[in-house]
């Protein structure tokens, strides 16, 4: 359970701003650090060097010759703590004992810190910080003066800087006790703002947790802020987008149980008519030279149409899988003037007639073209009165750059309720479920996969016994 806490997002986000305001705390604490000890340390040095000037070279001139009188003014001149000492230019130091009561070891710089300001040209004072005997830090200040008796010397004051440490640590210690309840503070405002701003989230997760294949069509409502609404935005169109891929898939599989009753029922026709016309050969039909050549001729006509089921199967299963053409420039005119005797032998006493008005140059596979022609004008032929029937192709370019081939017959027609599902498998409408007049069913599926994969697309108009007309639409 810890571990979930410590790996969700909530718990990150607050942890990650905890983490920035404490750095932006420290941040400010140590530039407020920084600043006030330079402040102080500035100030004290002032103030030190204000004290030593105020004084002024002759009552220093006099302290440099011992002078007793000069010495104990000095108690009244300057603070209690300020620490004095002559520095002659050999580098001695030379204590003043103004008080002994406060008085303190006095700190001492390096040689070089001391020659520097007797170096000519260089500034008259200098002030730092410096170790005091006992290890505290304290402000030293030196100033140069002419003397009549000793020519050039230092004077040295010194103060503690304790009083600026003071100050330094207790205000160190009172911004670390504000920090803290600042992020005291901020973790409890942090920590509500983020429930409130993640509870969208939250209810996000919980709708799509309840989703499952039922209730794919439920959507997520508008969120308030442009990002959450972008979220729900797209995780809508991921549900709309499975919610059509399960319609799909179960329309599959609706469409496939159908296809294998279909192909069972008009493969069991055949093989049944074949079993039949055998048990009847069996049964002694072999020694009637008339009963064995009807059953011969009948199984062998029943075999002819289990082959061409068999091969129409094998045709679309292989468009299905992959509707790879070898196409070649064809013209489509030459392709009907030379299936011409072909057609009209299909016809019989029935009445052909071809317009053409284009030659129909196109790239397509001339085989397959030729298929869905023949299919055409053999569905024309079945559903058209063999002696006073009329069947008229016609070729010709449409706007668009489109090869329009048009099959037309006088026939029985397509019903209303039959015309969506004409170029479906197996599918015959009312008046073809003879298997006299229909046929497999087959034929309309294969010109509509052969005429997709040329990129075209195939439609019919009928009214009921007033013919049908089936178009082709071909690009050129």
């Amino acid at each position: 359970m810890a571990w979930k806490v410590l790996r969700s997002f909530r718990f990150k986000l607050l942890s990650g701003t905890l983490l920035l305001l404490s750095l932006l705390l420290i941040s400010m604490g140590l530039f407020e650090y920084t600043s006030m000890q330079r402040y102080l340390y500035h100030s004290a040095a002032t103030h030190l060097k204000d004290q030593v000037h105020a004084i002024g070279p002759q009552v220093w001139n006099q302290v440099s010759e011992d002078s007793t009188t000069a010495q104990s003014s000095l108690a009244k001149l300057l603070d209690h703590d300020v620490t004095l000492a002559l520095v002659s230019p050999d580098g001695t130091l030379q204590p003043i004992n103004r008080d002994e009561r406060h008085q303190r070891p006095v700190p001492t710089l390096t040689p070089g810190q001391y020659q520097v300001l007797f170096t000519p040209g260089s500034k008259p004072d200098w002030s730092g910080i410096a170790l005091g005997k006992d290890g505290r830090r304290e402000m030293v200040v030196l100033q140069r003066f002419n003397s009549p008796e000793k020519a050039v010397y230092l004077v040295q004051a010194s103060s503690s800087l304790k009083p600026a440490a003071d100050i330094l640590h207790e205000s160190l210690t009172t911004y670390g006790l504000g920090a803290l309840a600042t992020l005291l503070l901020g973790a409890i405002t942090f920590r509500f703002l983020i429930h409130r701003m993640l509870s969208p989230l939250s209810k996000m997760v919980q709708s799509l947790e309840k989703m499952d294949a039922g209730t794919l069509q439920n959507r997520l409502a508008p969120q308030e802020t442009d990002e959450l609404n972008r979220l729900a935005h797209s995780f809508n169109a991921l549900l709309a987008r499975l919610e059509t891929a399960f319609n799909r898939e179960k329309e599959a599989r609706e469409t496939l149980r159908r296809f294998v009753a279909d192909a069972s029922h008009e493969l069991r026709t055949p093989l049944t008519a074949l079993h039949g016309f055998l048990e009847v050969l069996l049964l002694g039909a072999v020694e009637n030279p008339e009963q064995r050549h009807f059953a011969l001729q009948s199984m062998h006509l029943e075999s002819e149409r289990l082959i061409k089921l068999v091969n129409d199967l094998l045709f679309l299963a292989r468009f299905d899988r992959q509707a790879t053409l070898t196409k070649e420039k064809t013209c489509l005119a030459d392709v009907l003037k030379e299936m011409e005797p072909e057609l009209y032998l299909l016809a019989k006493e029935r009445s052909v007639k071809l317009k053409i008005h284009d030659p129909g140059y196109l790239f397509c596979a001339r085989p397959h073209l030729k298929q869905v022609v023949l299919n055409l004008f053999q569905n024309a032929v079945h559903y058209t009165d063999p002696l006073t029937g009329k069947i008229e192709l016609s070729l010709a370019k449409s706007a668009g750059d489109l090869l329009v081939l048009e099959v037309r017959d006088n026939g029985c027609g397509i019903s209303a309720g039959d015309l969506p599902h004409v170029f479906e498998r197996f599918y015959r409408g009312e008046k073809s479920r003879n298997r006299k007049q229909g046929g497999t069913g087959l034929g309309l599926a294969i010109v509509k996969s052969i005429v997709e994969a040329h990129r075209g697309r195939v439609s019919v108009e009928s009214v009921l016994e007033q013919g049908a007309v089936f178009r082709v639409e071909l690009p050129i």
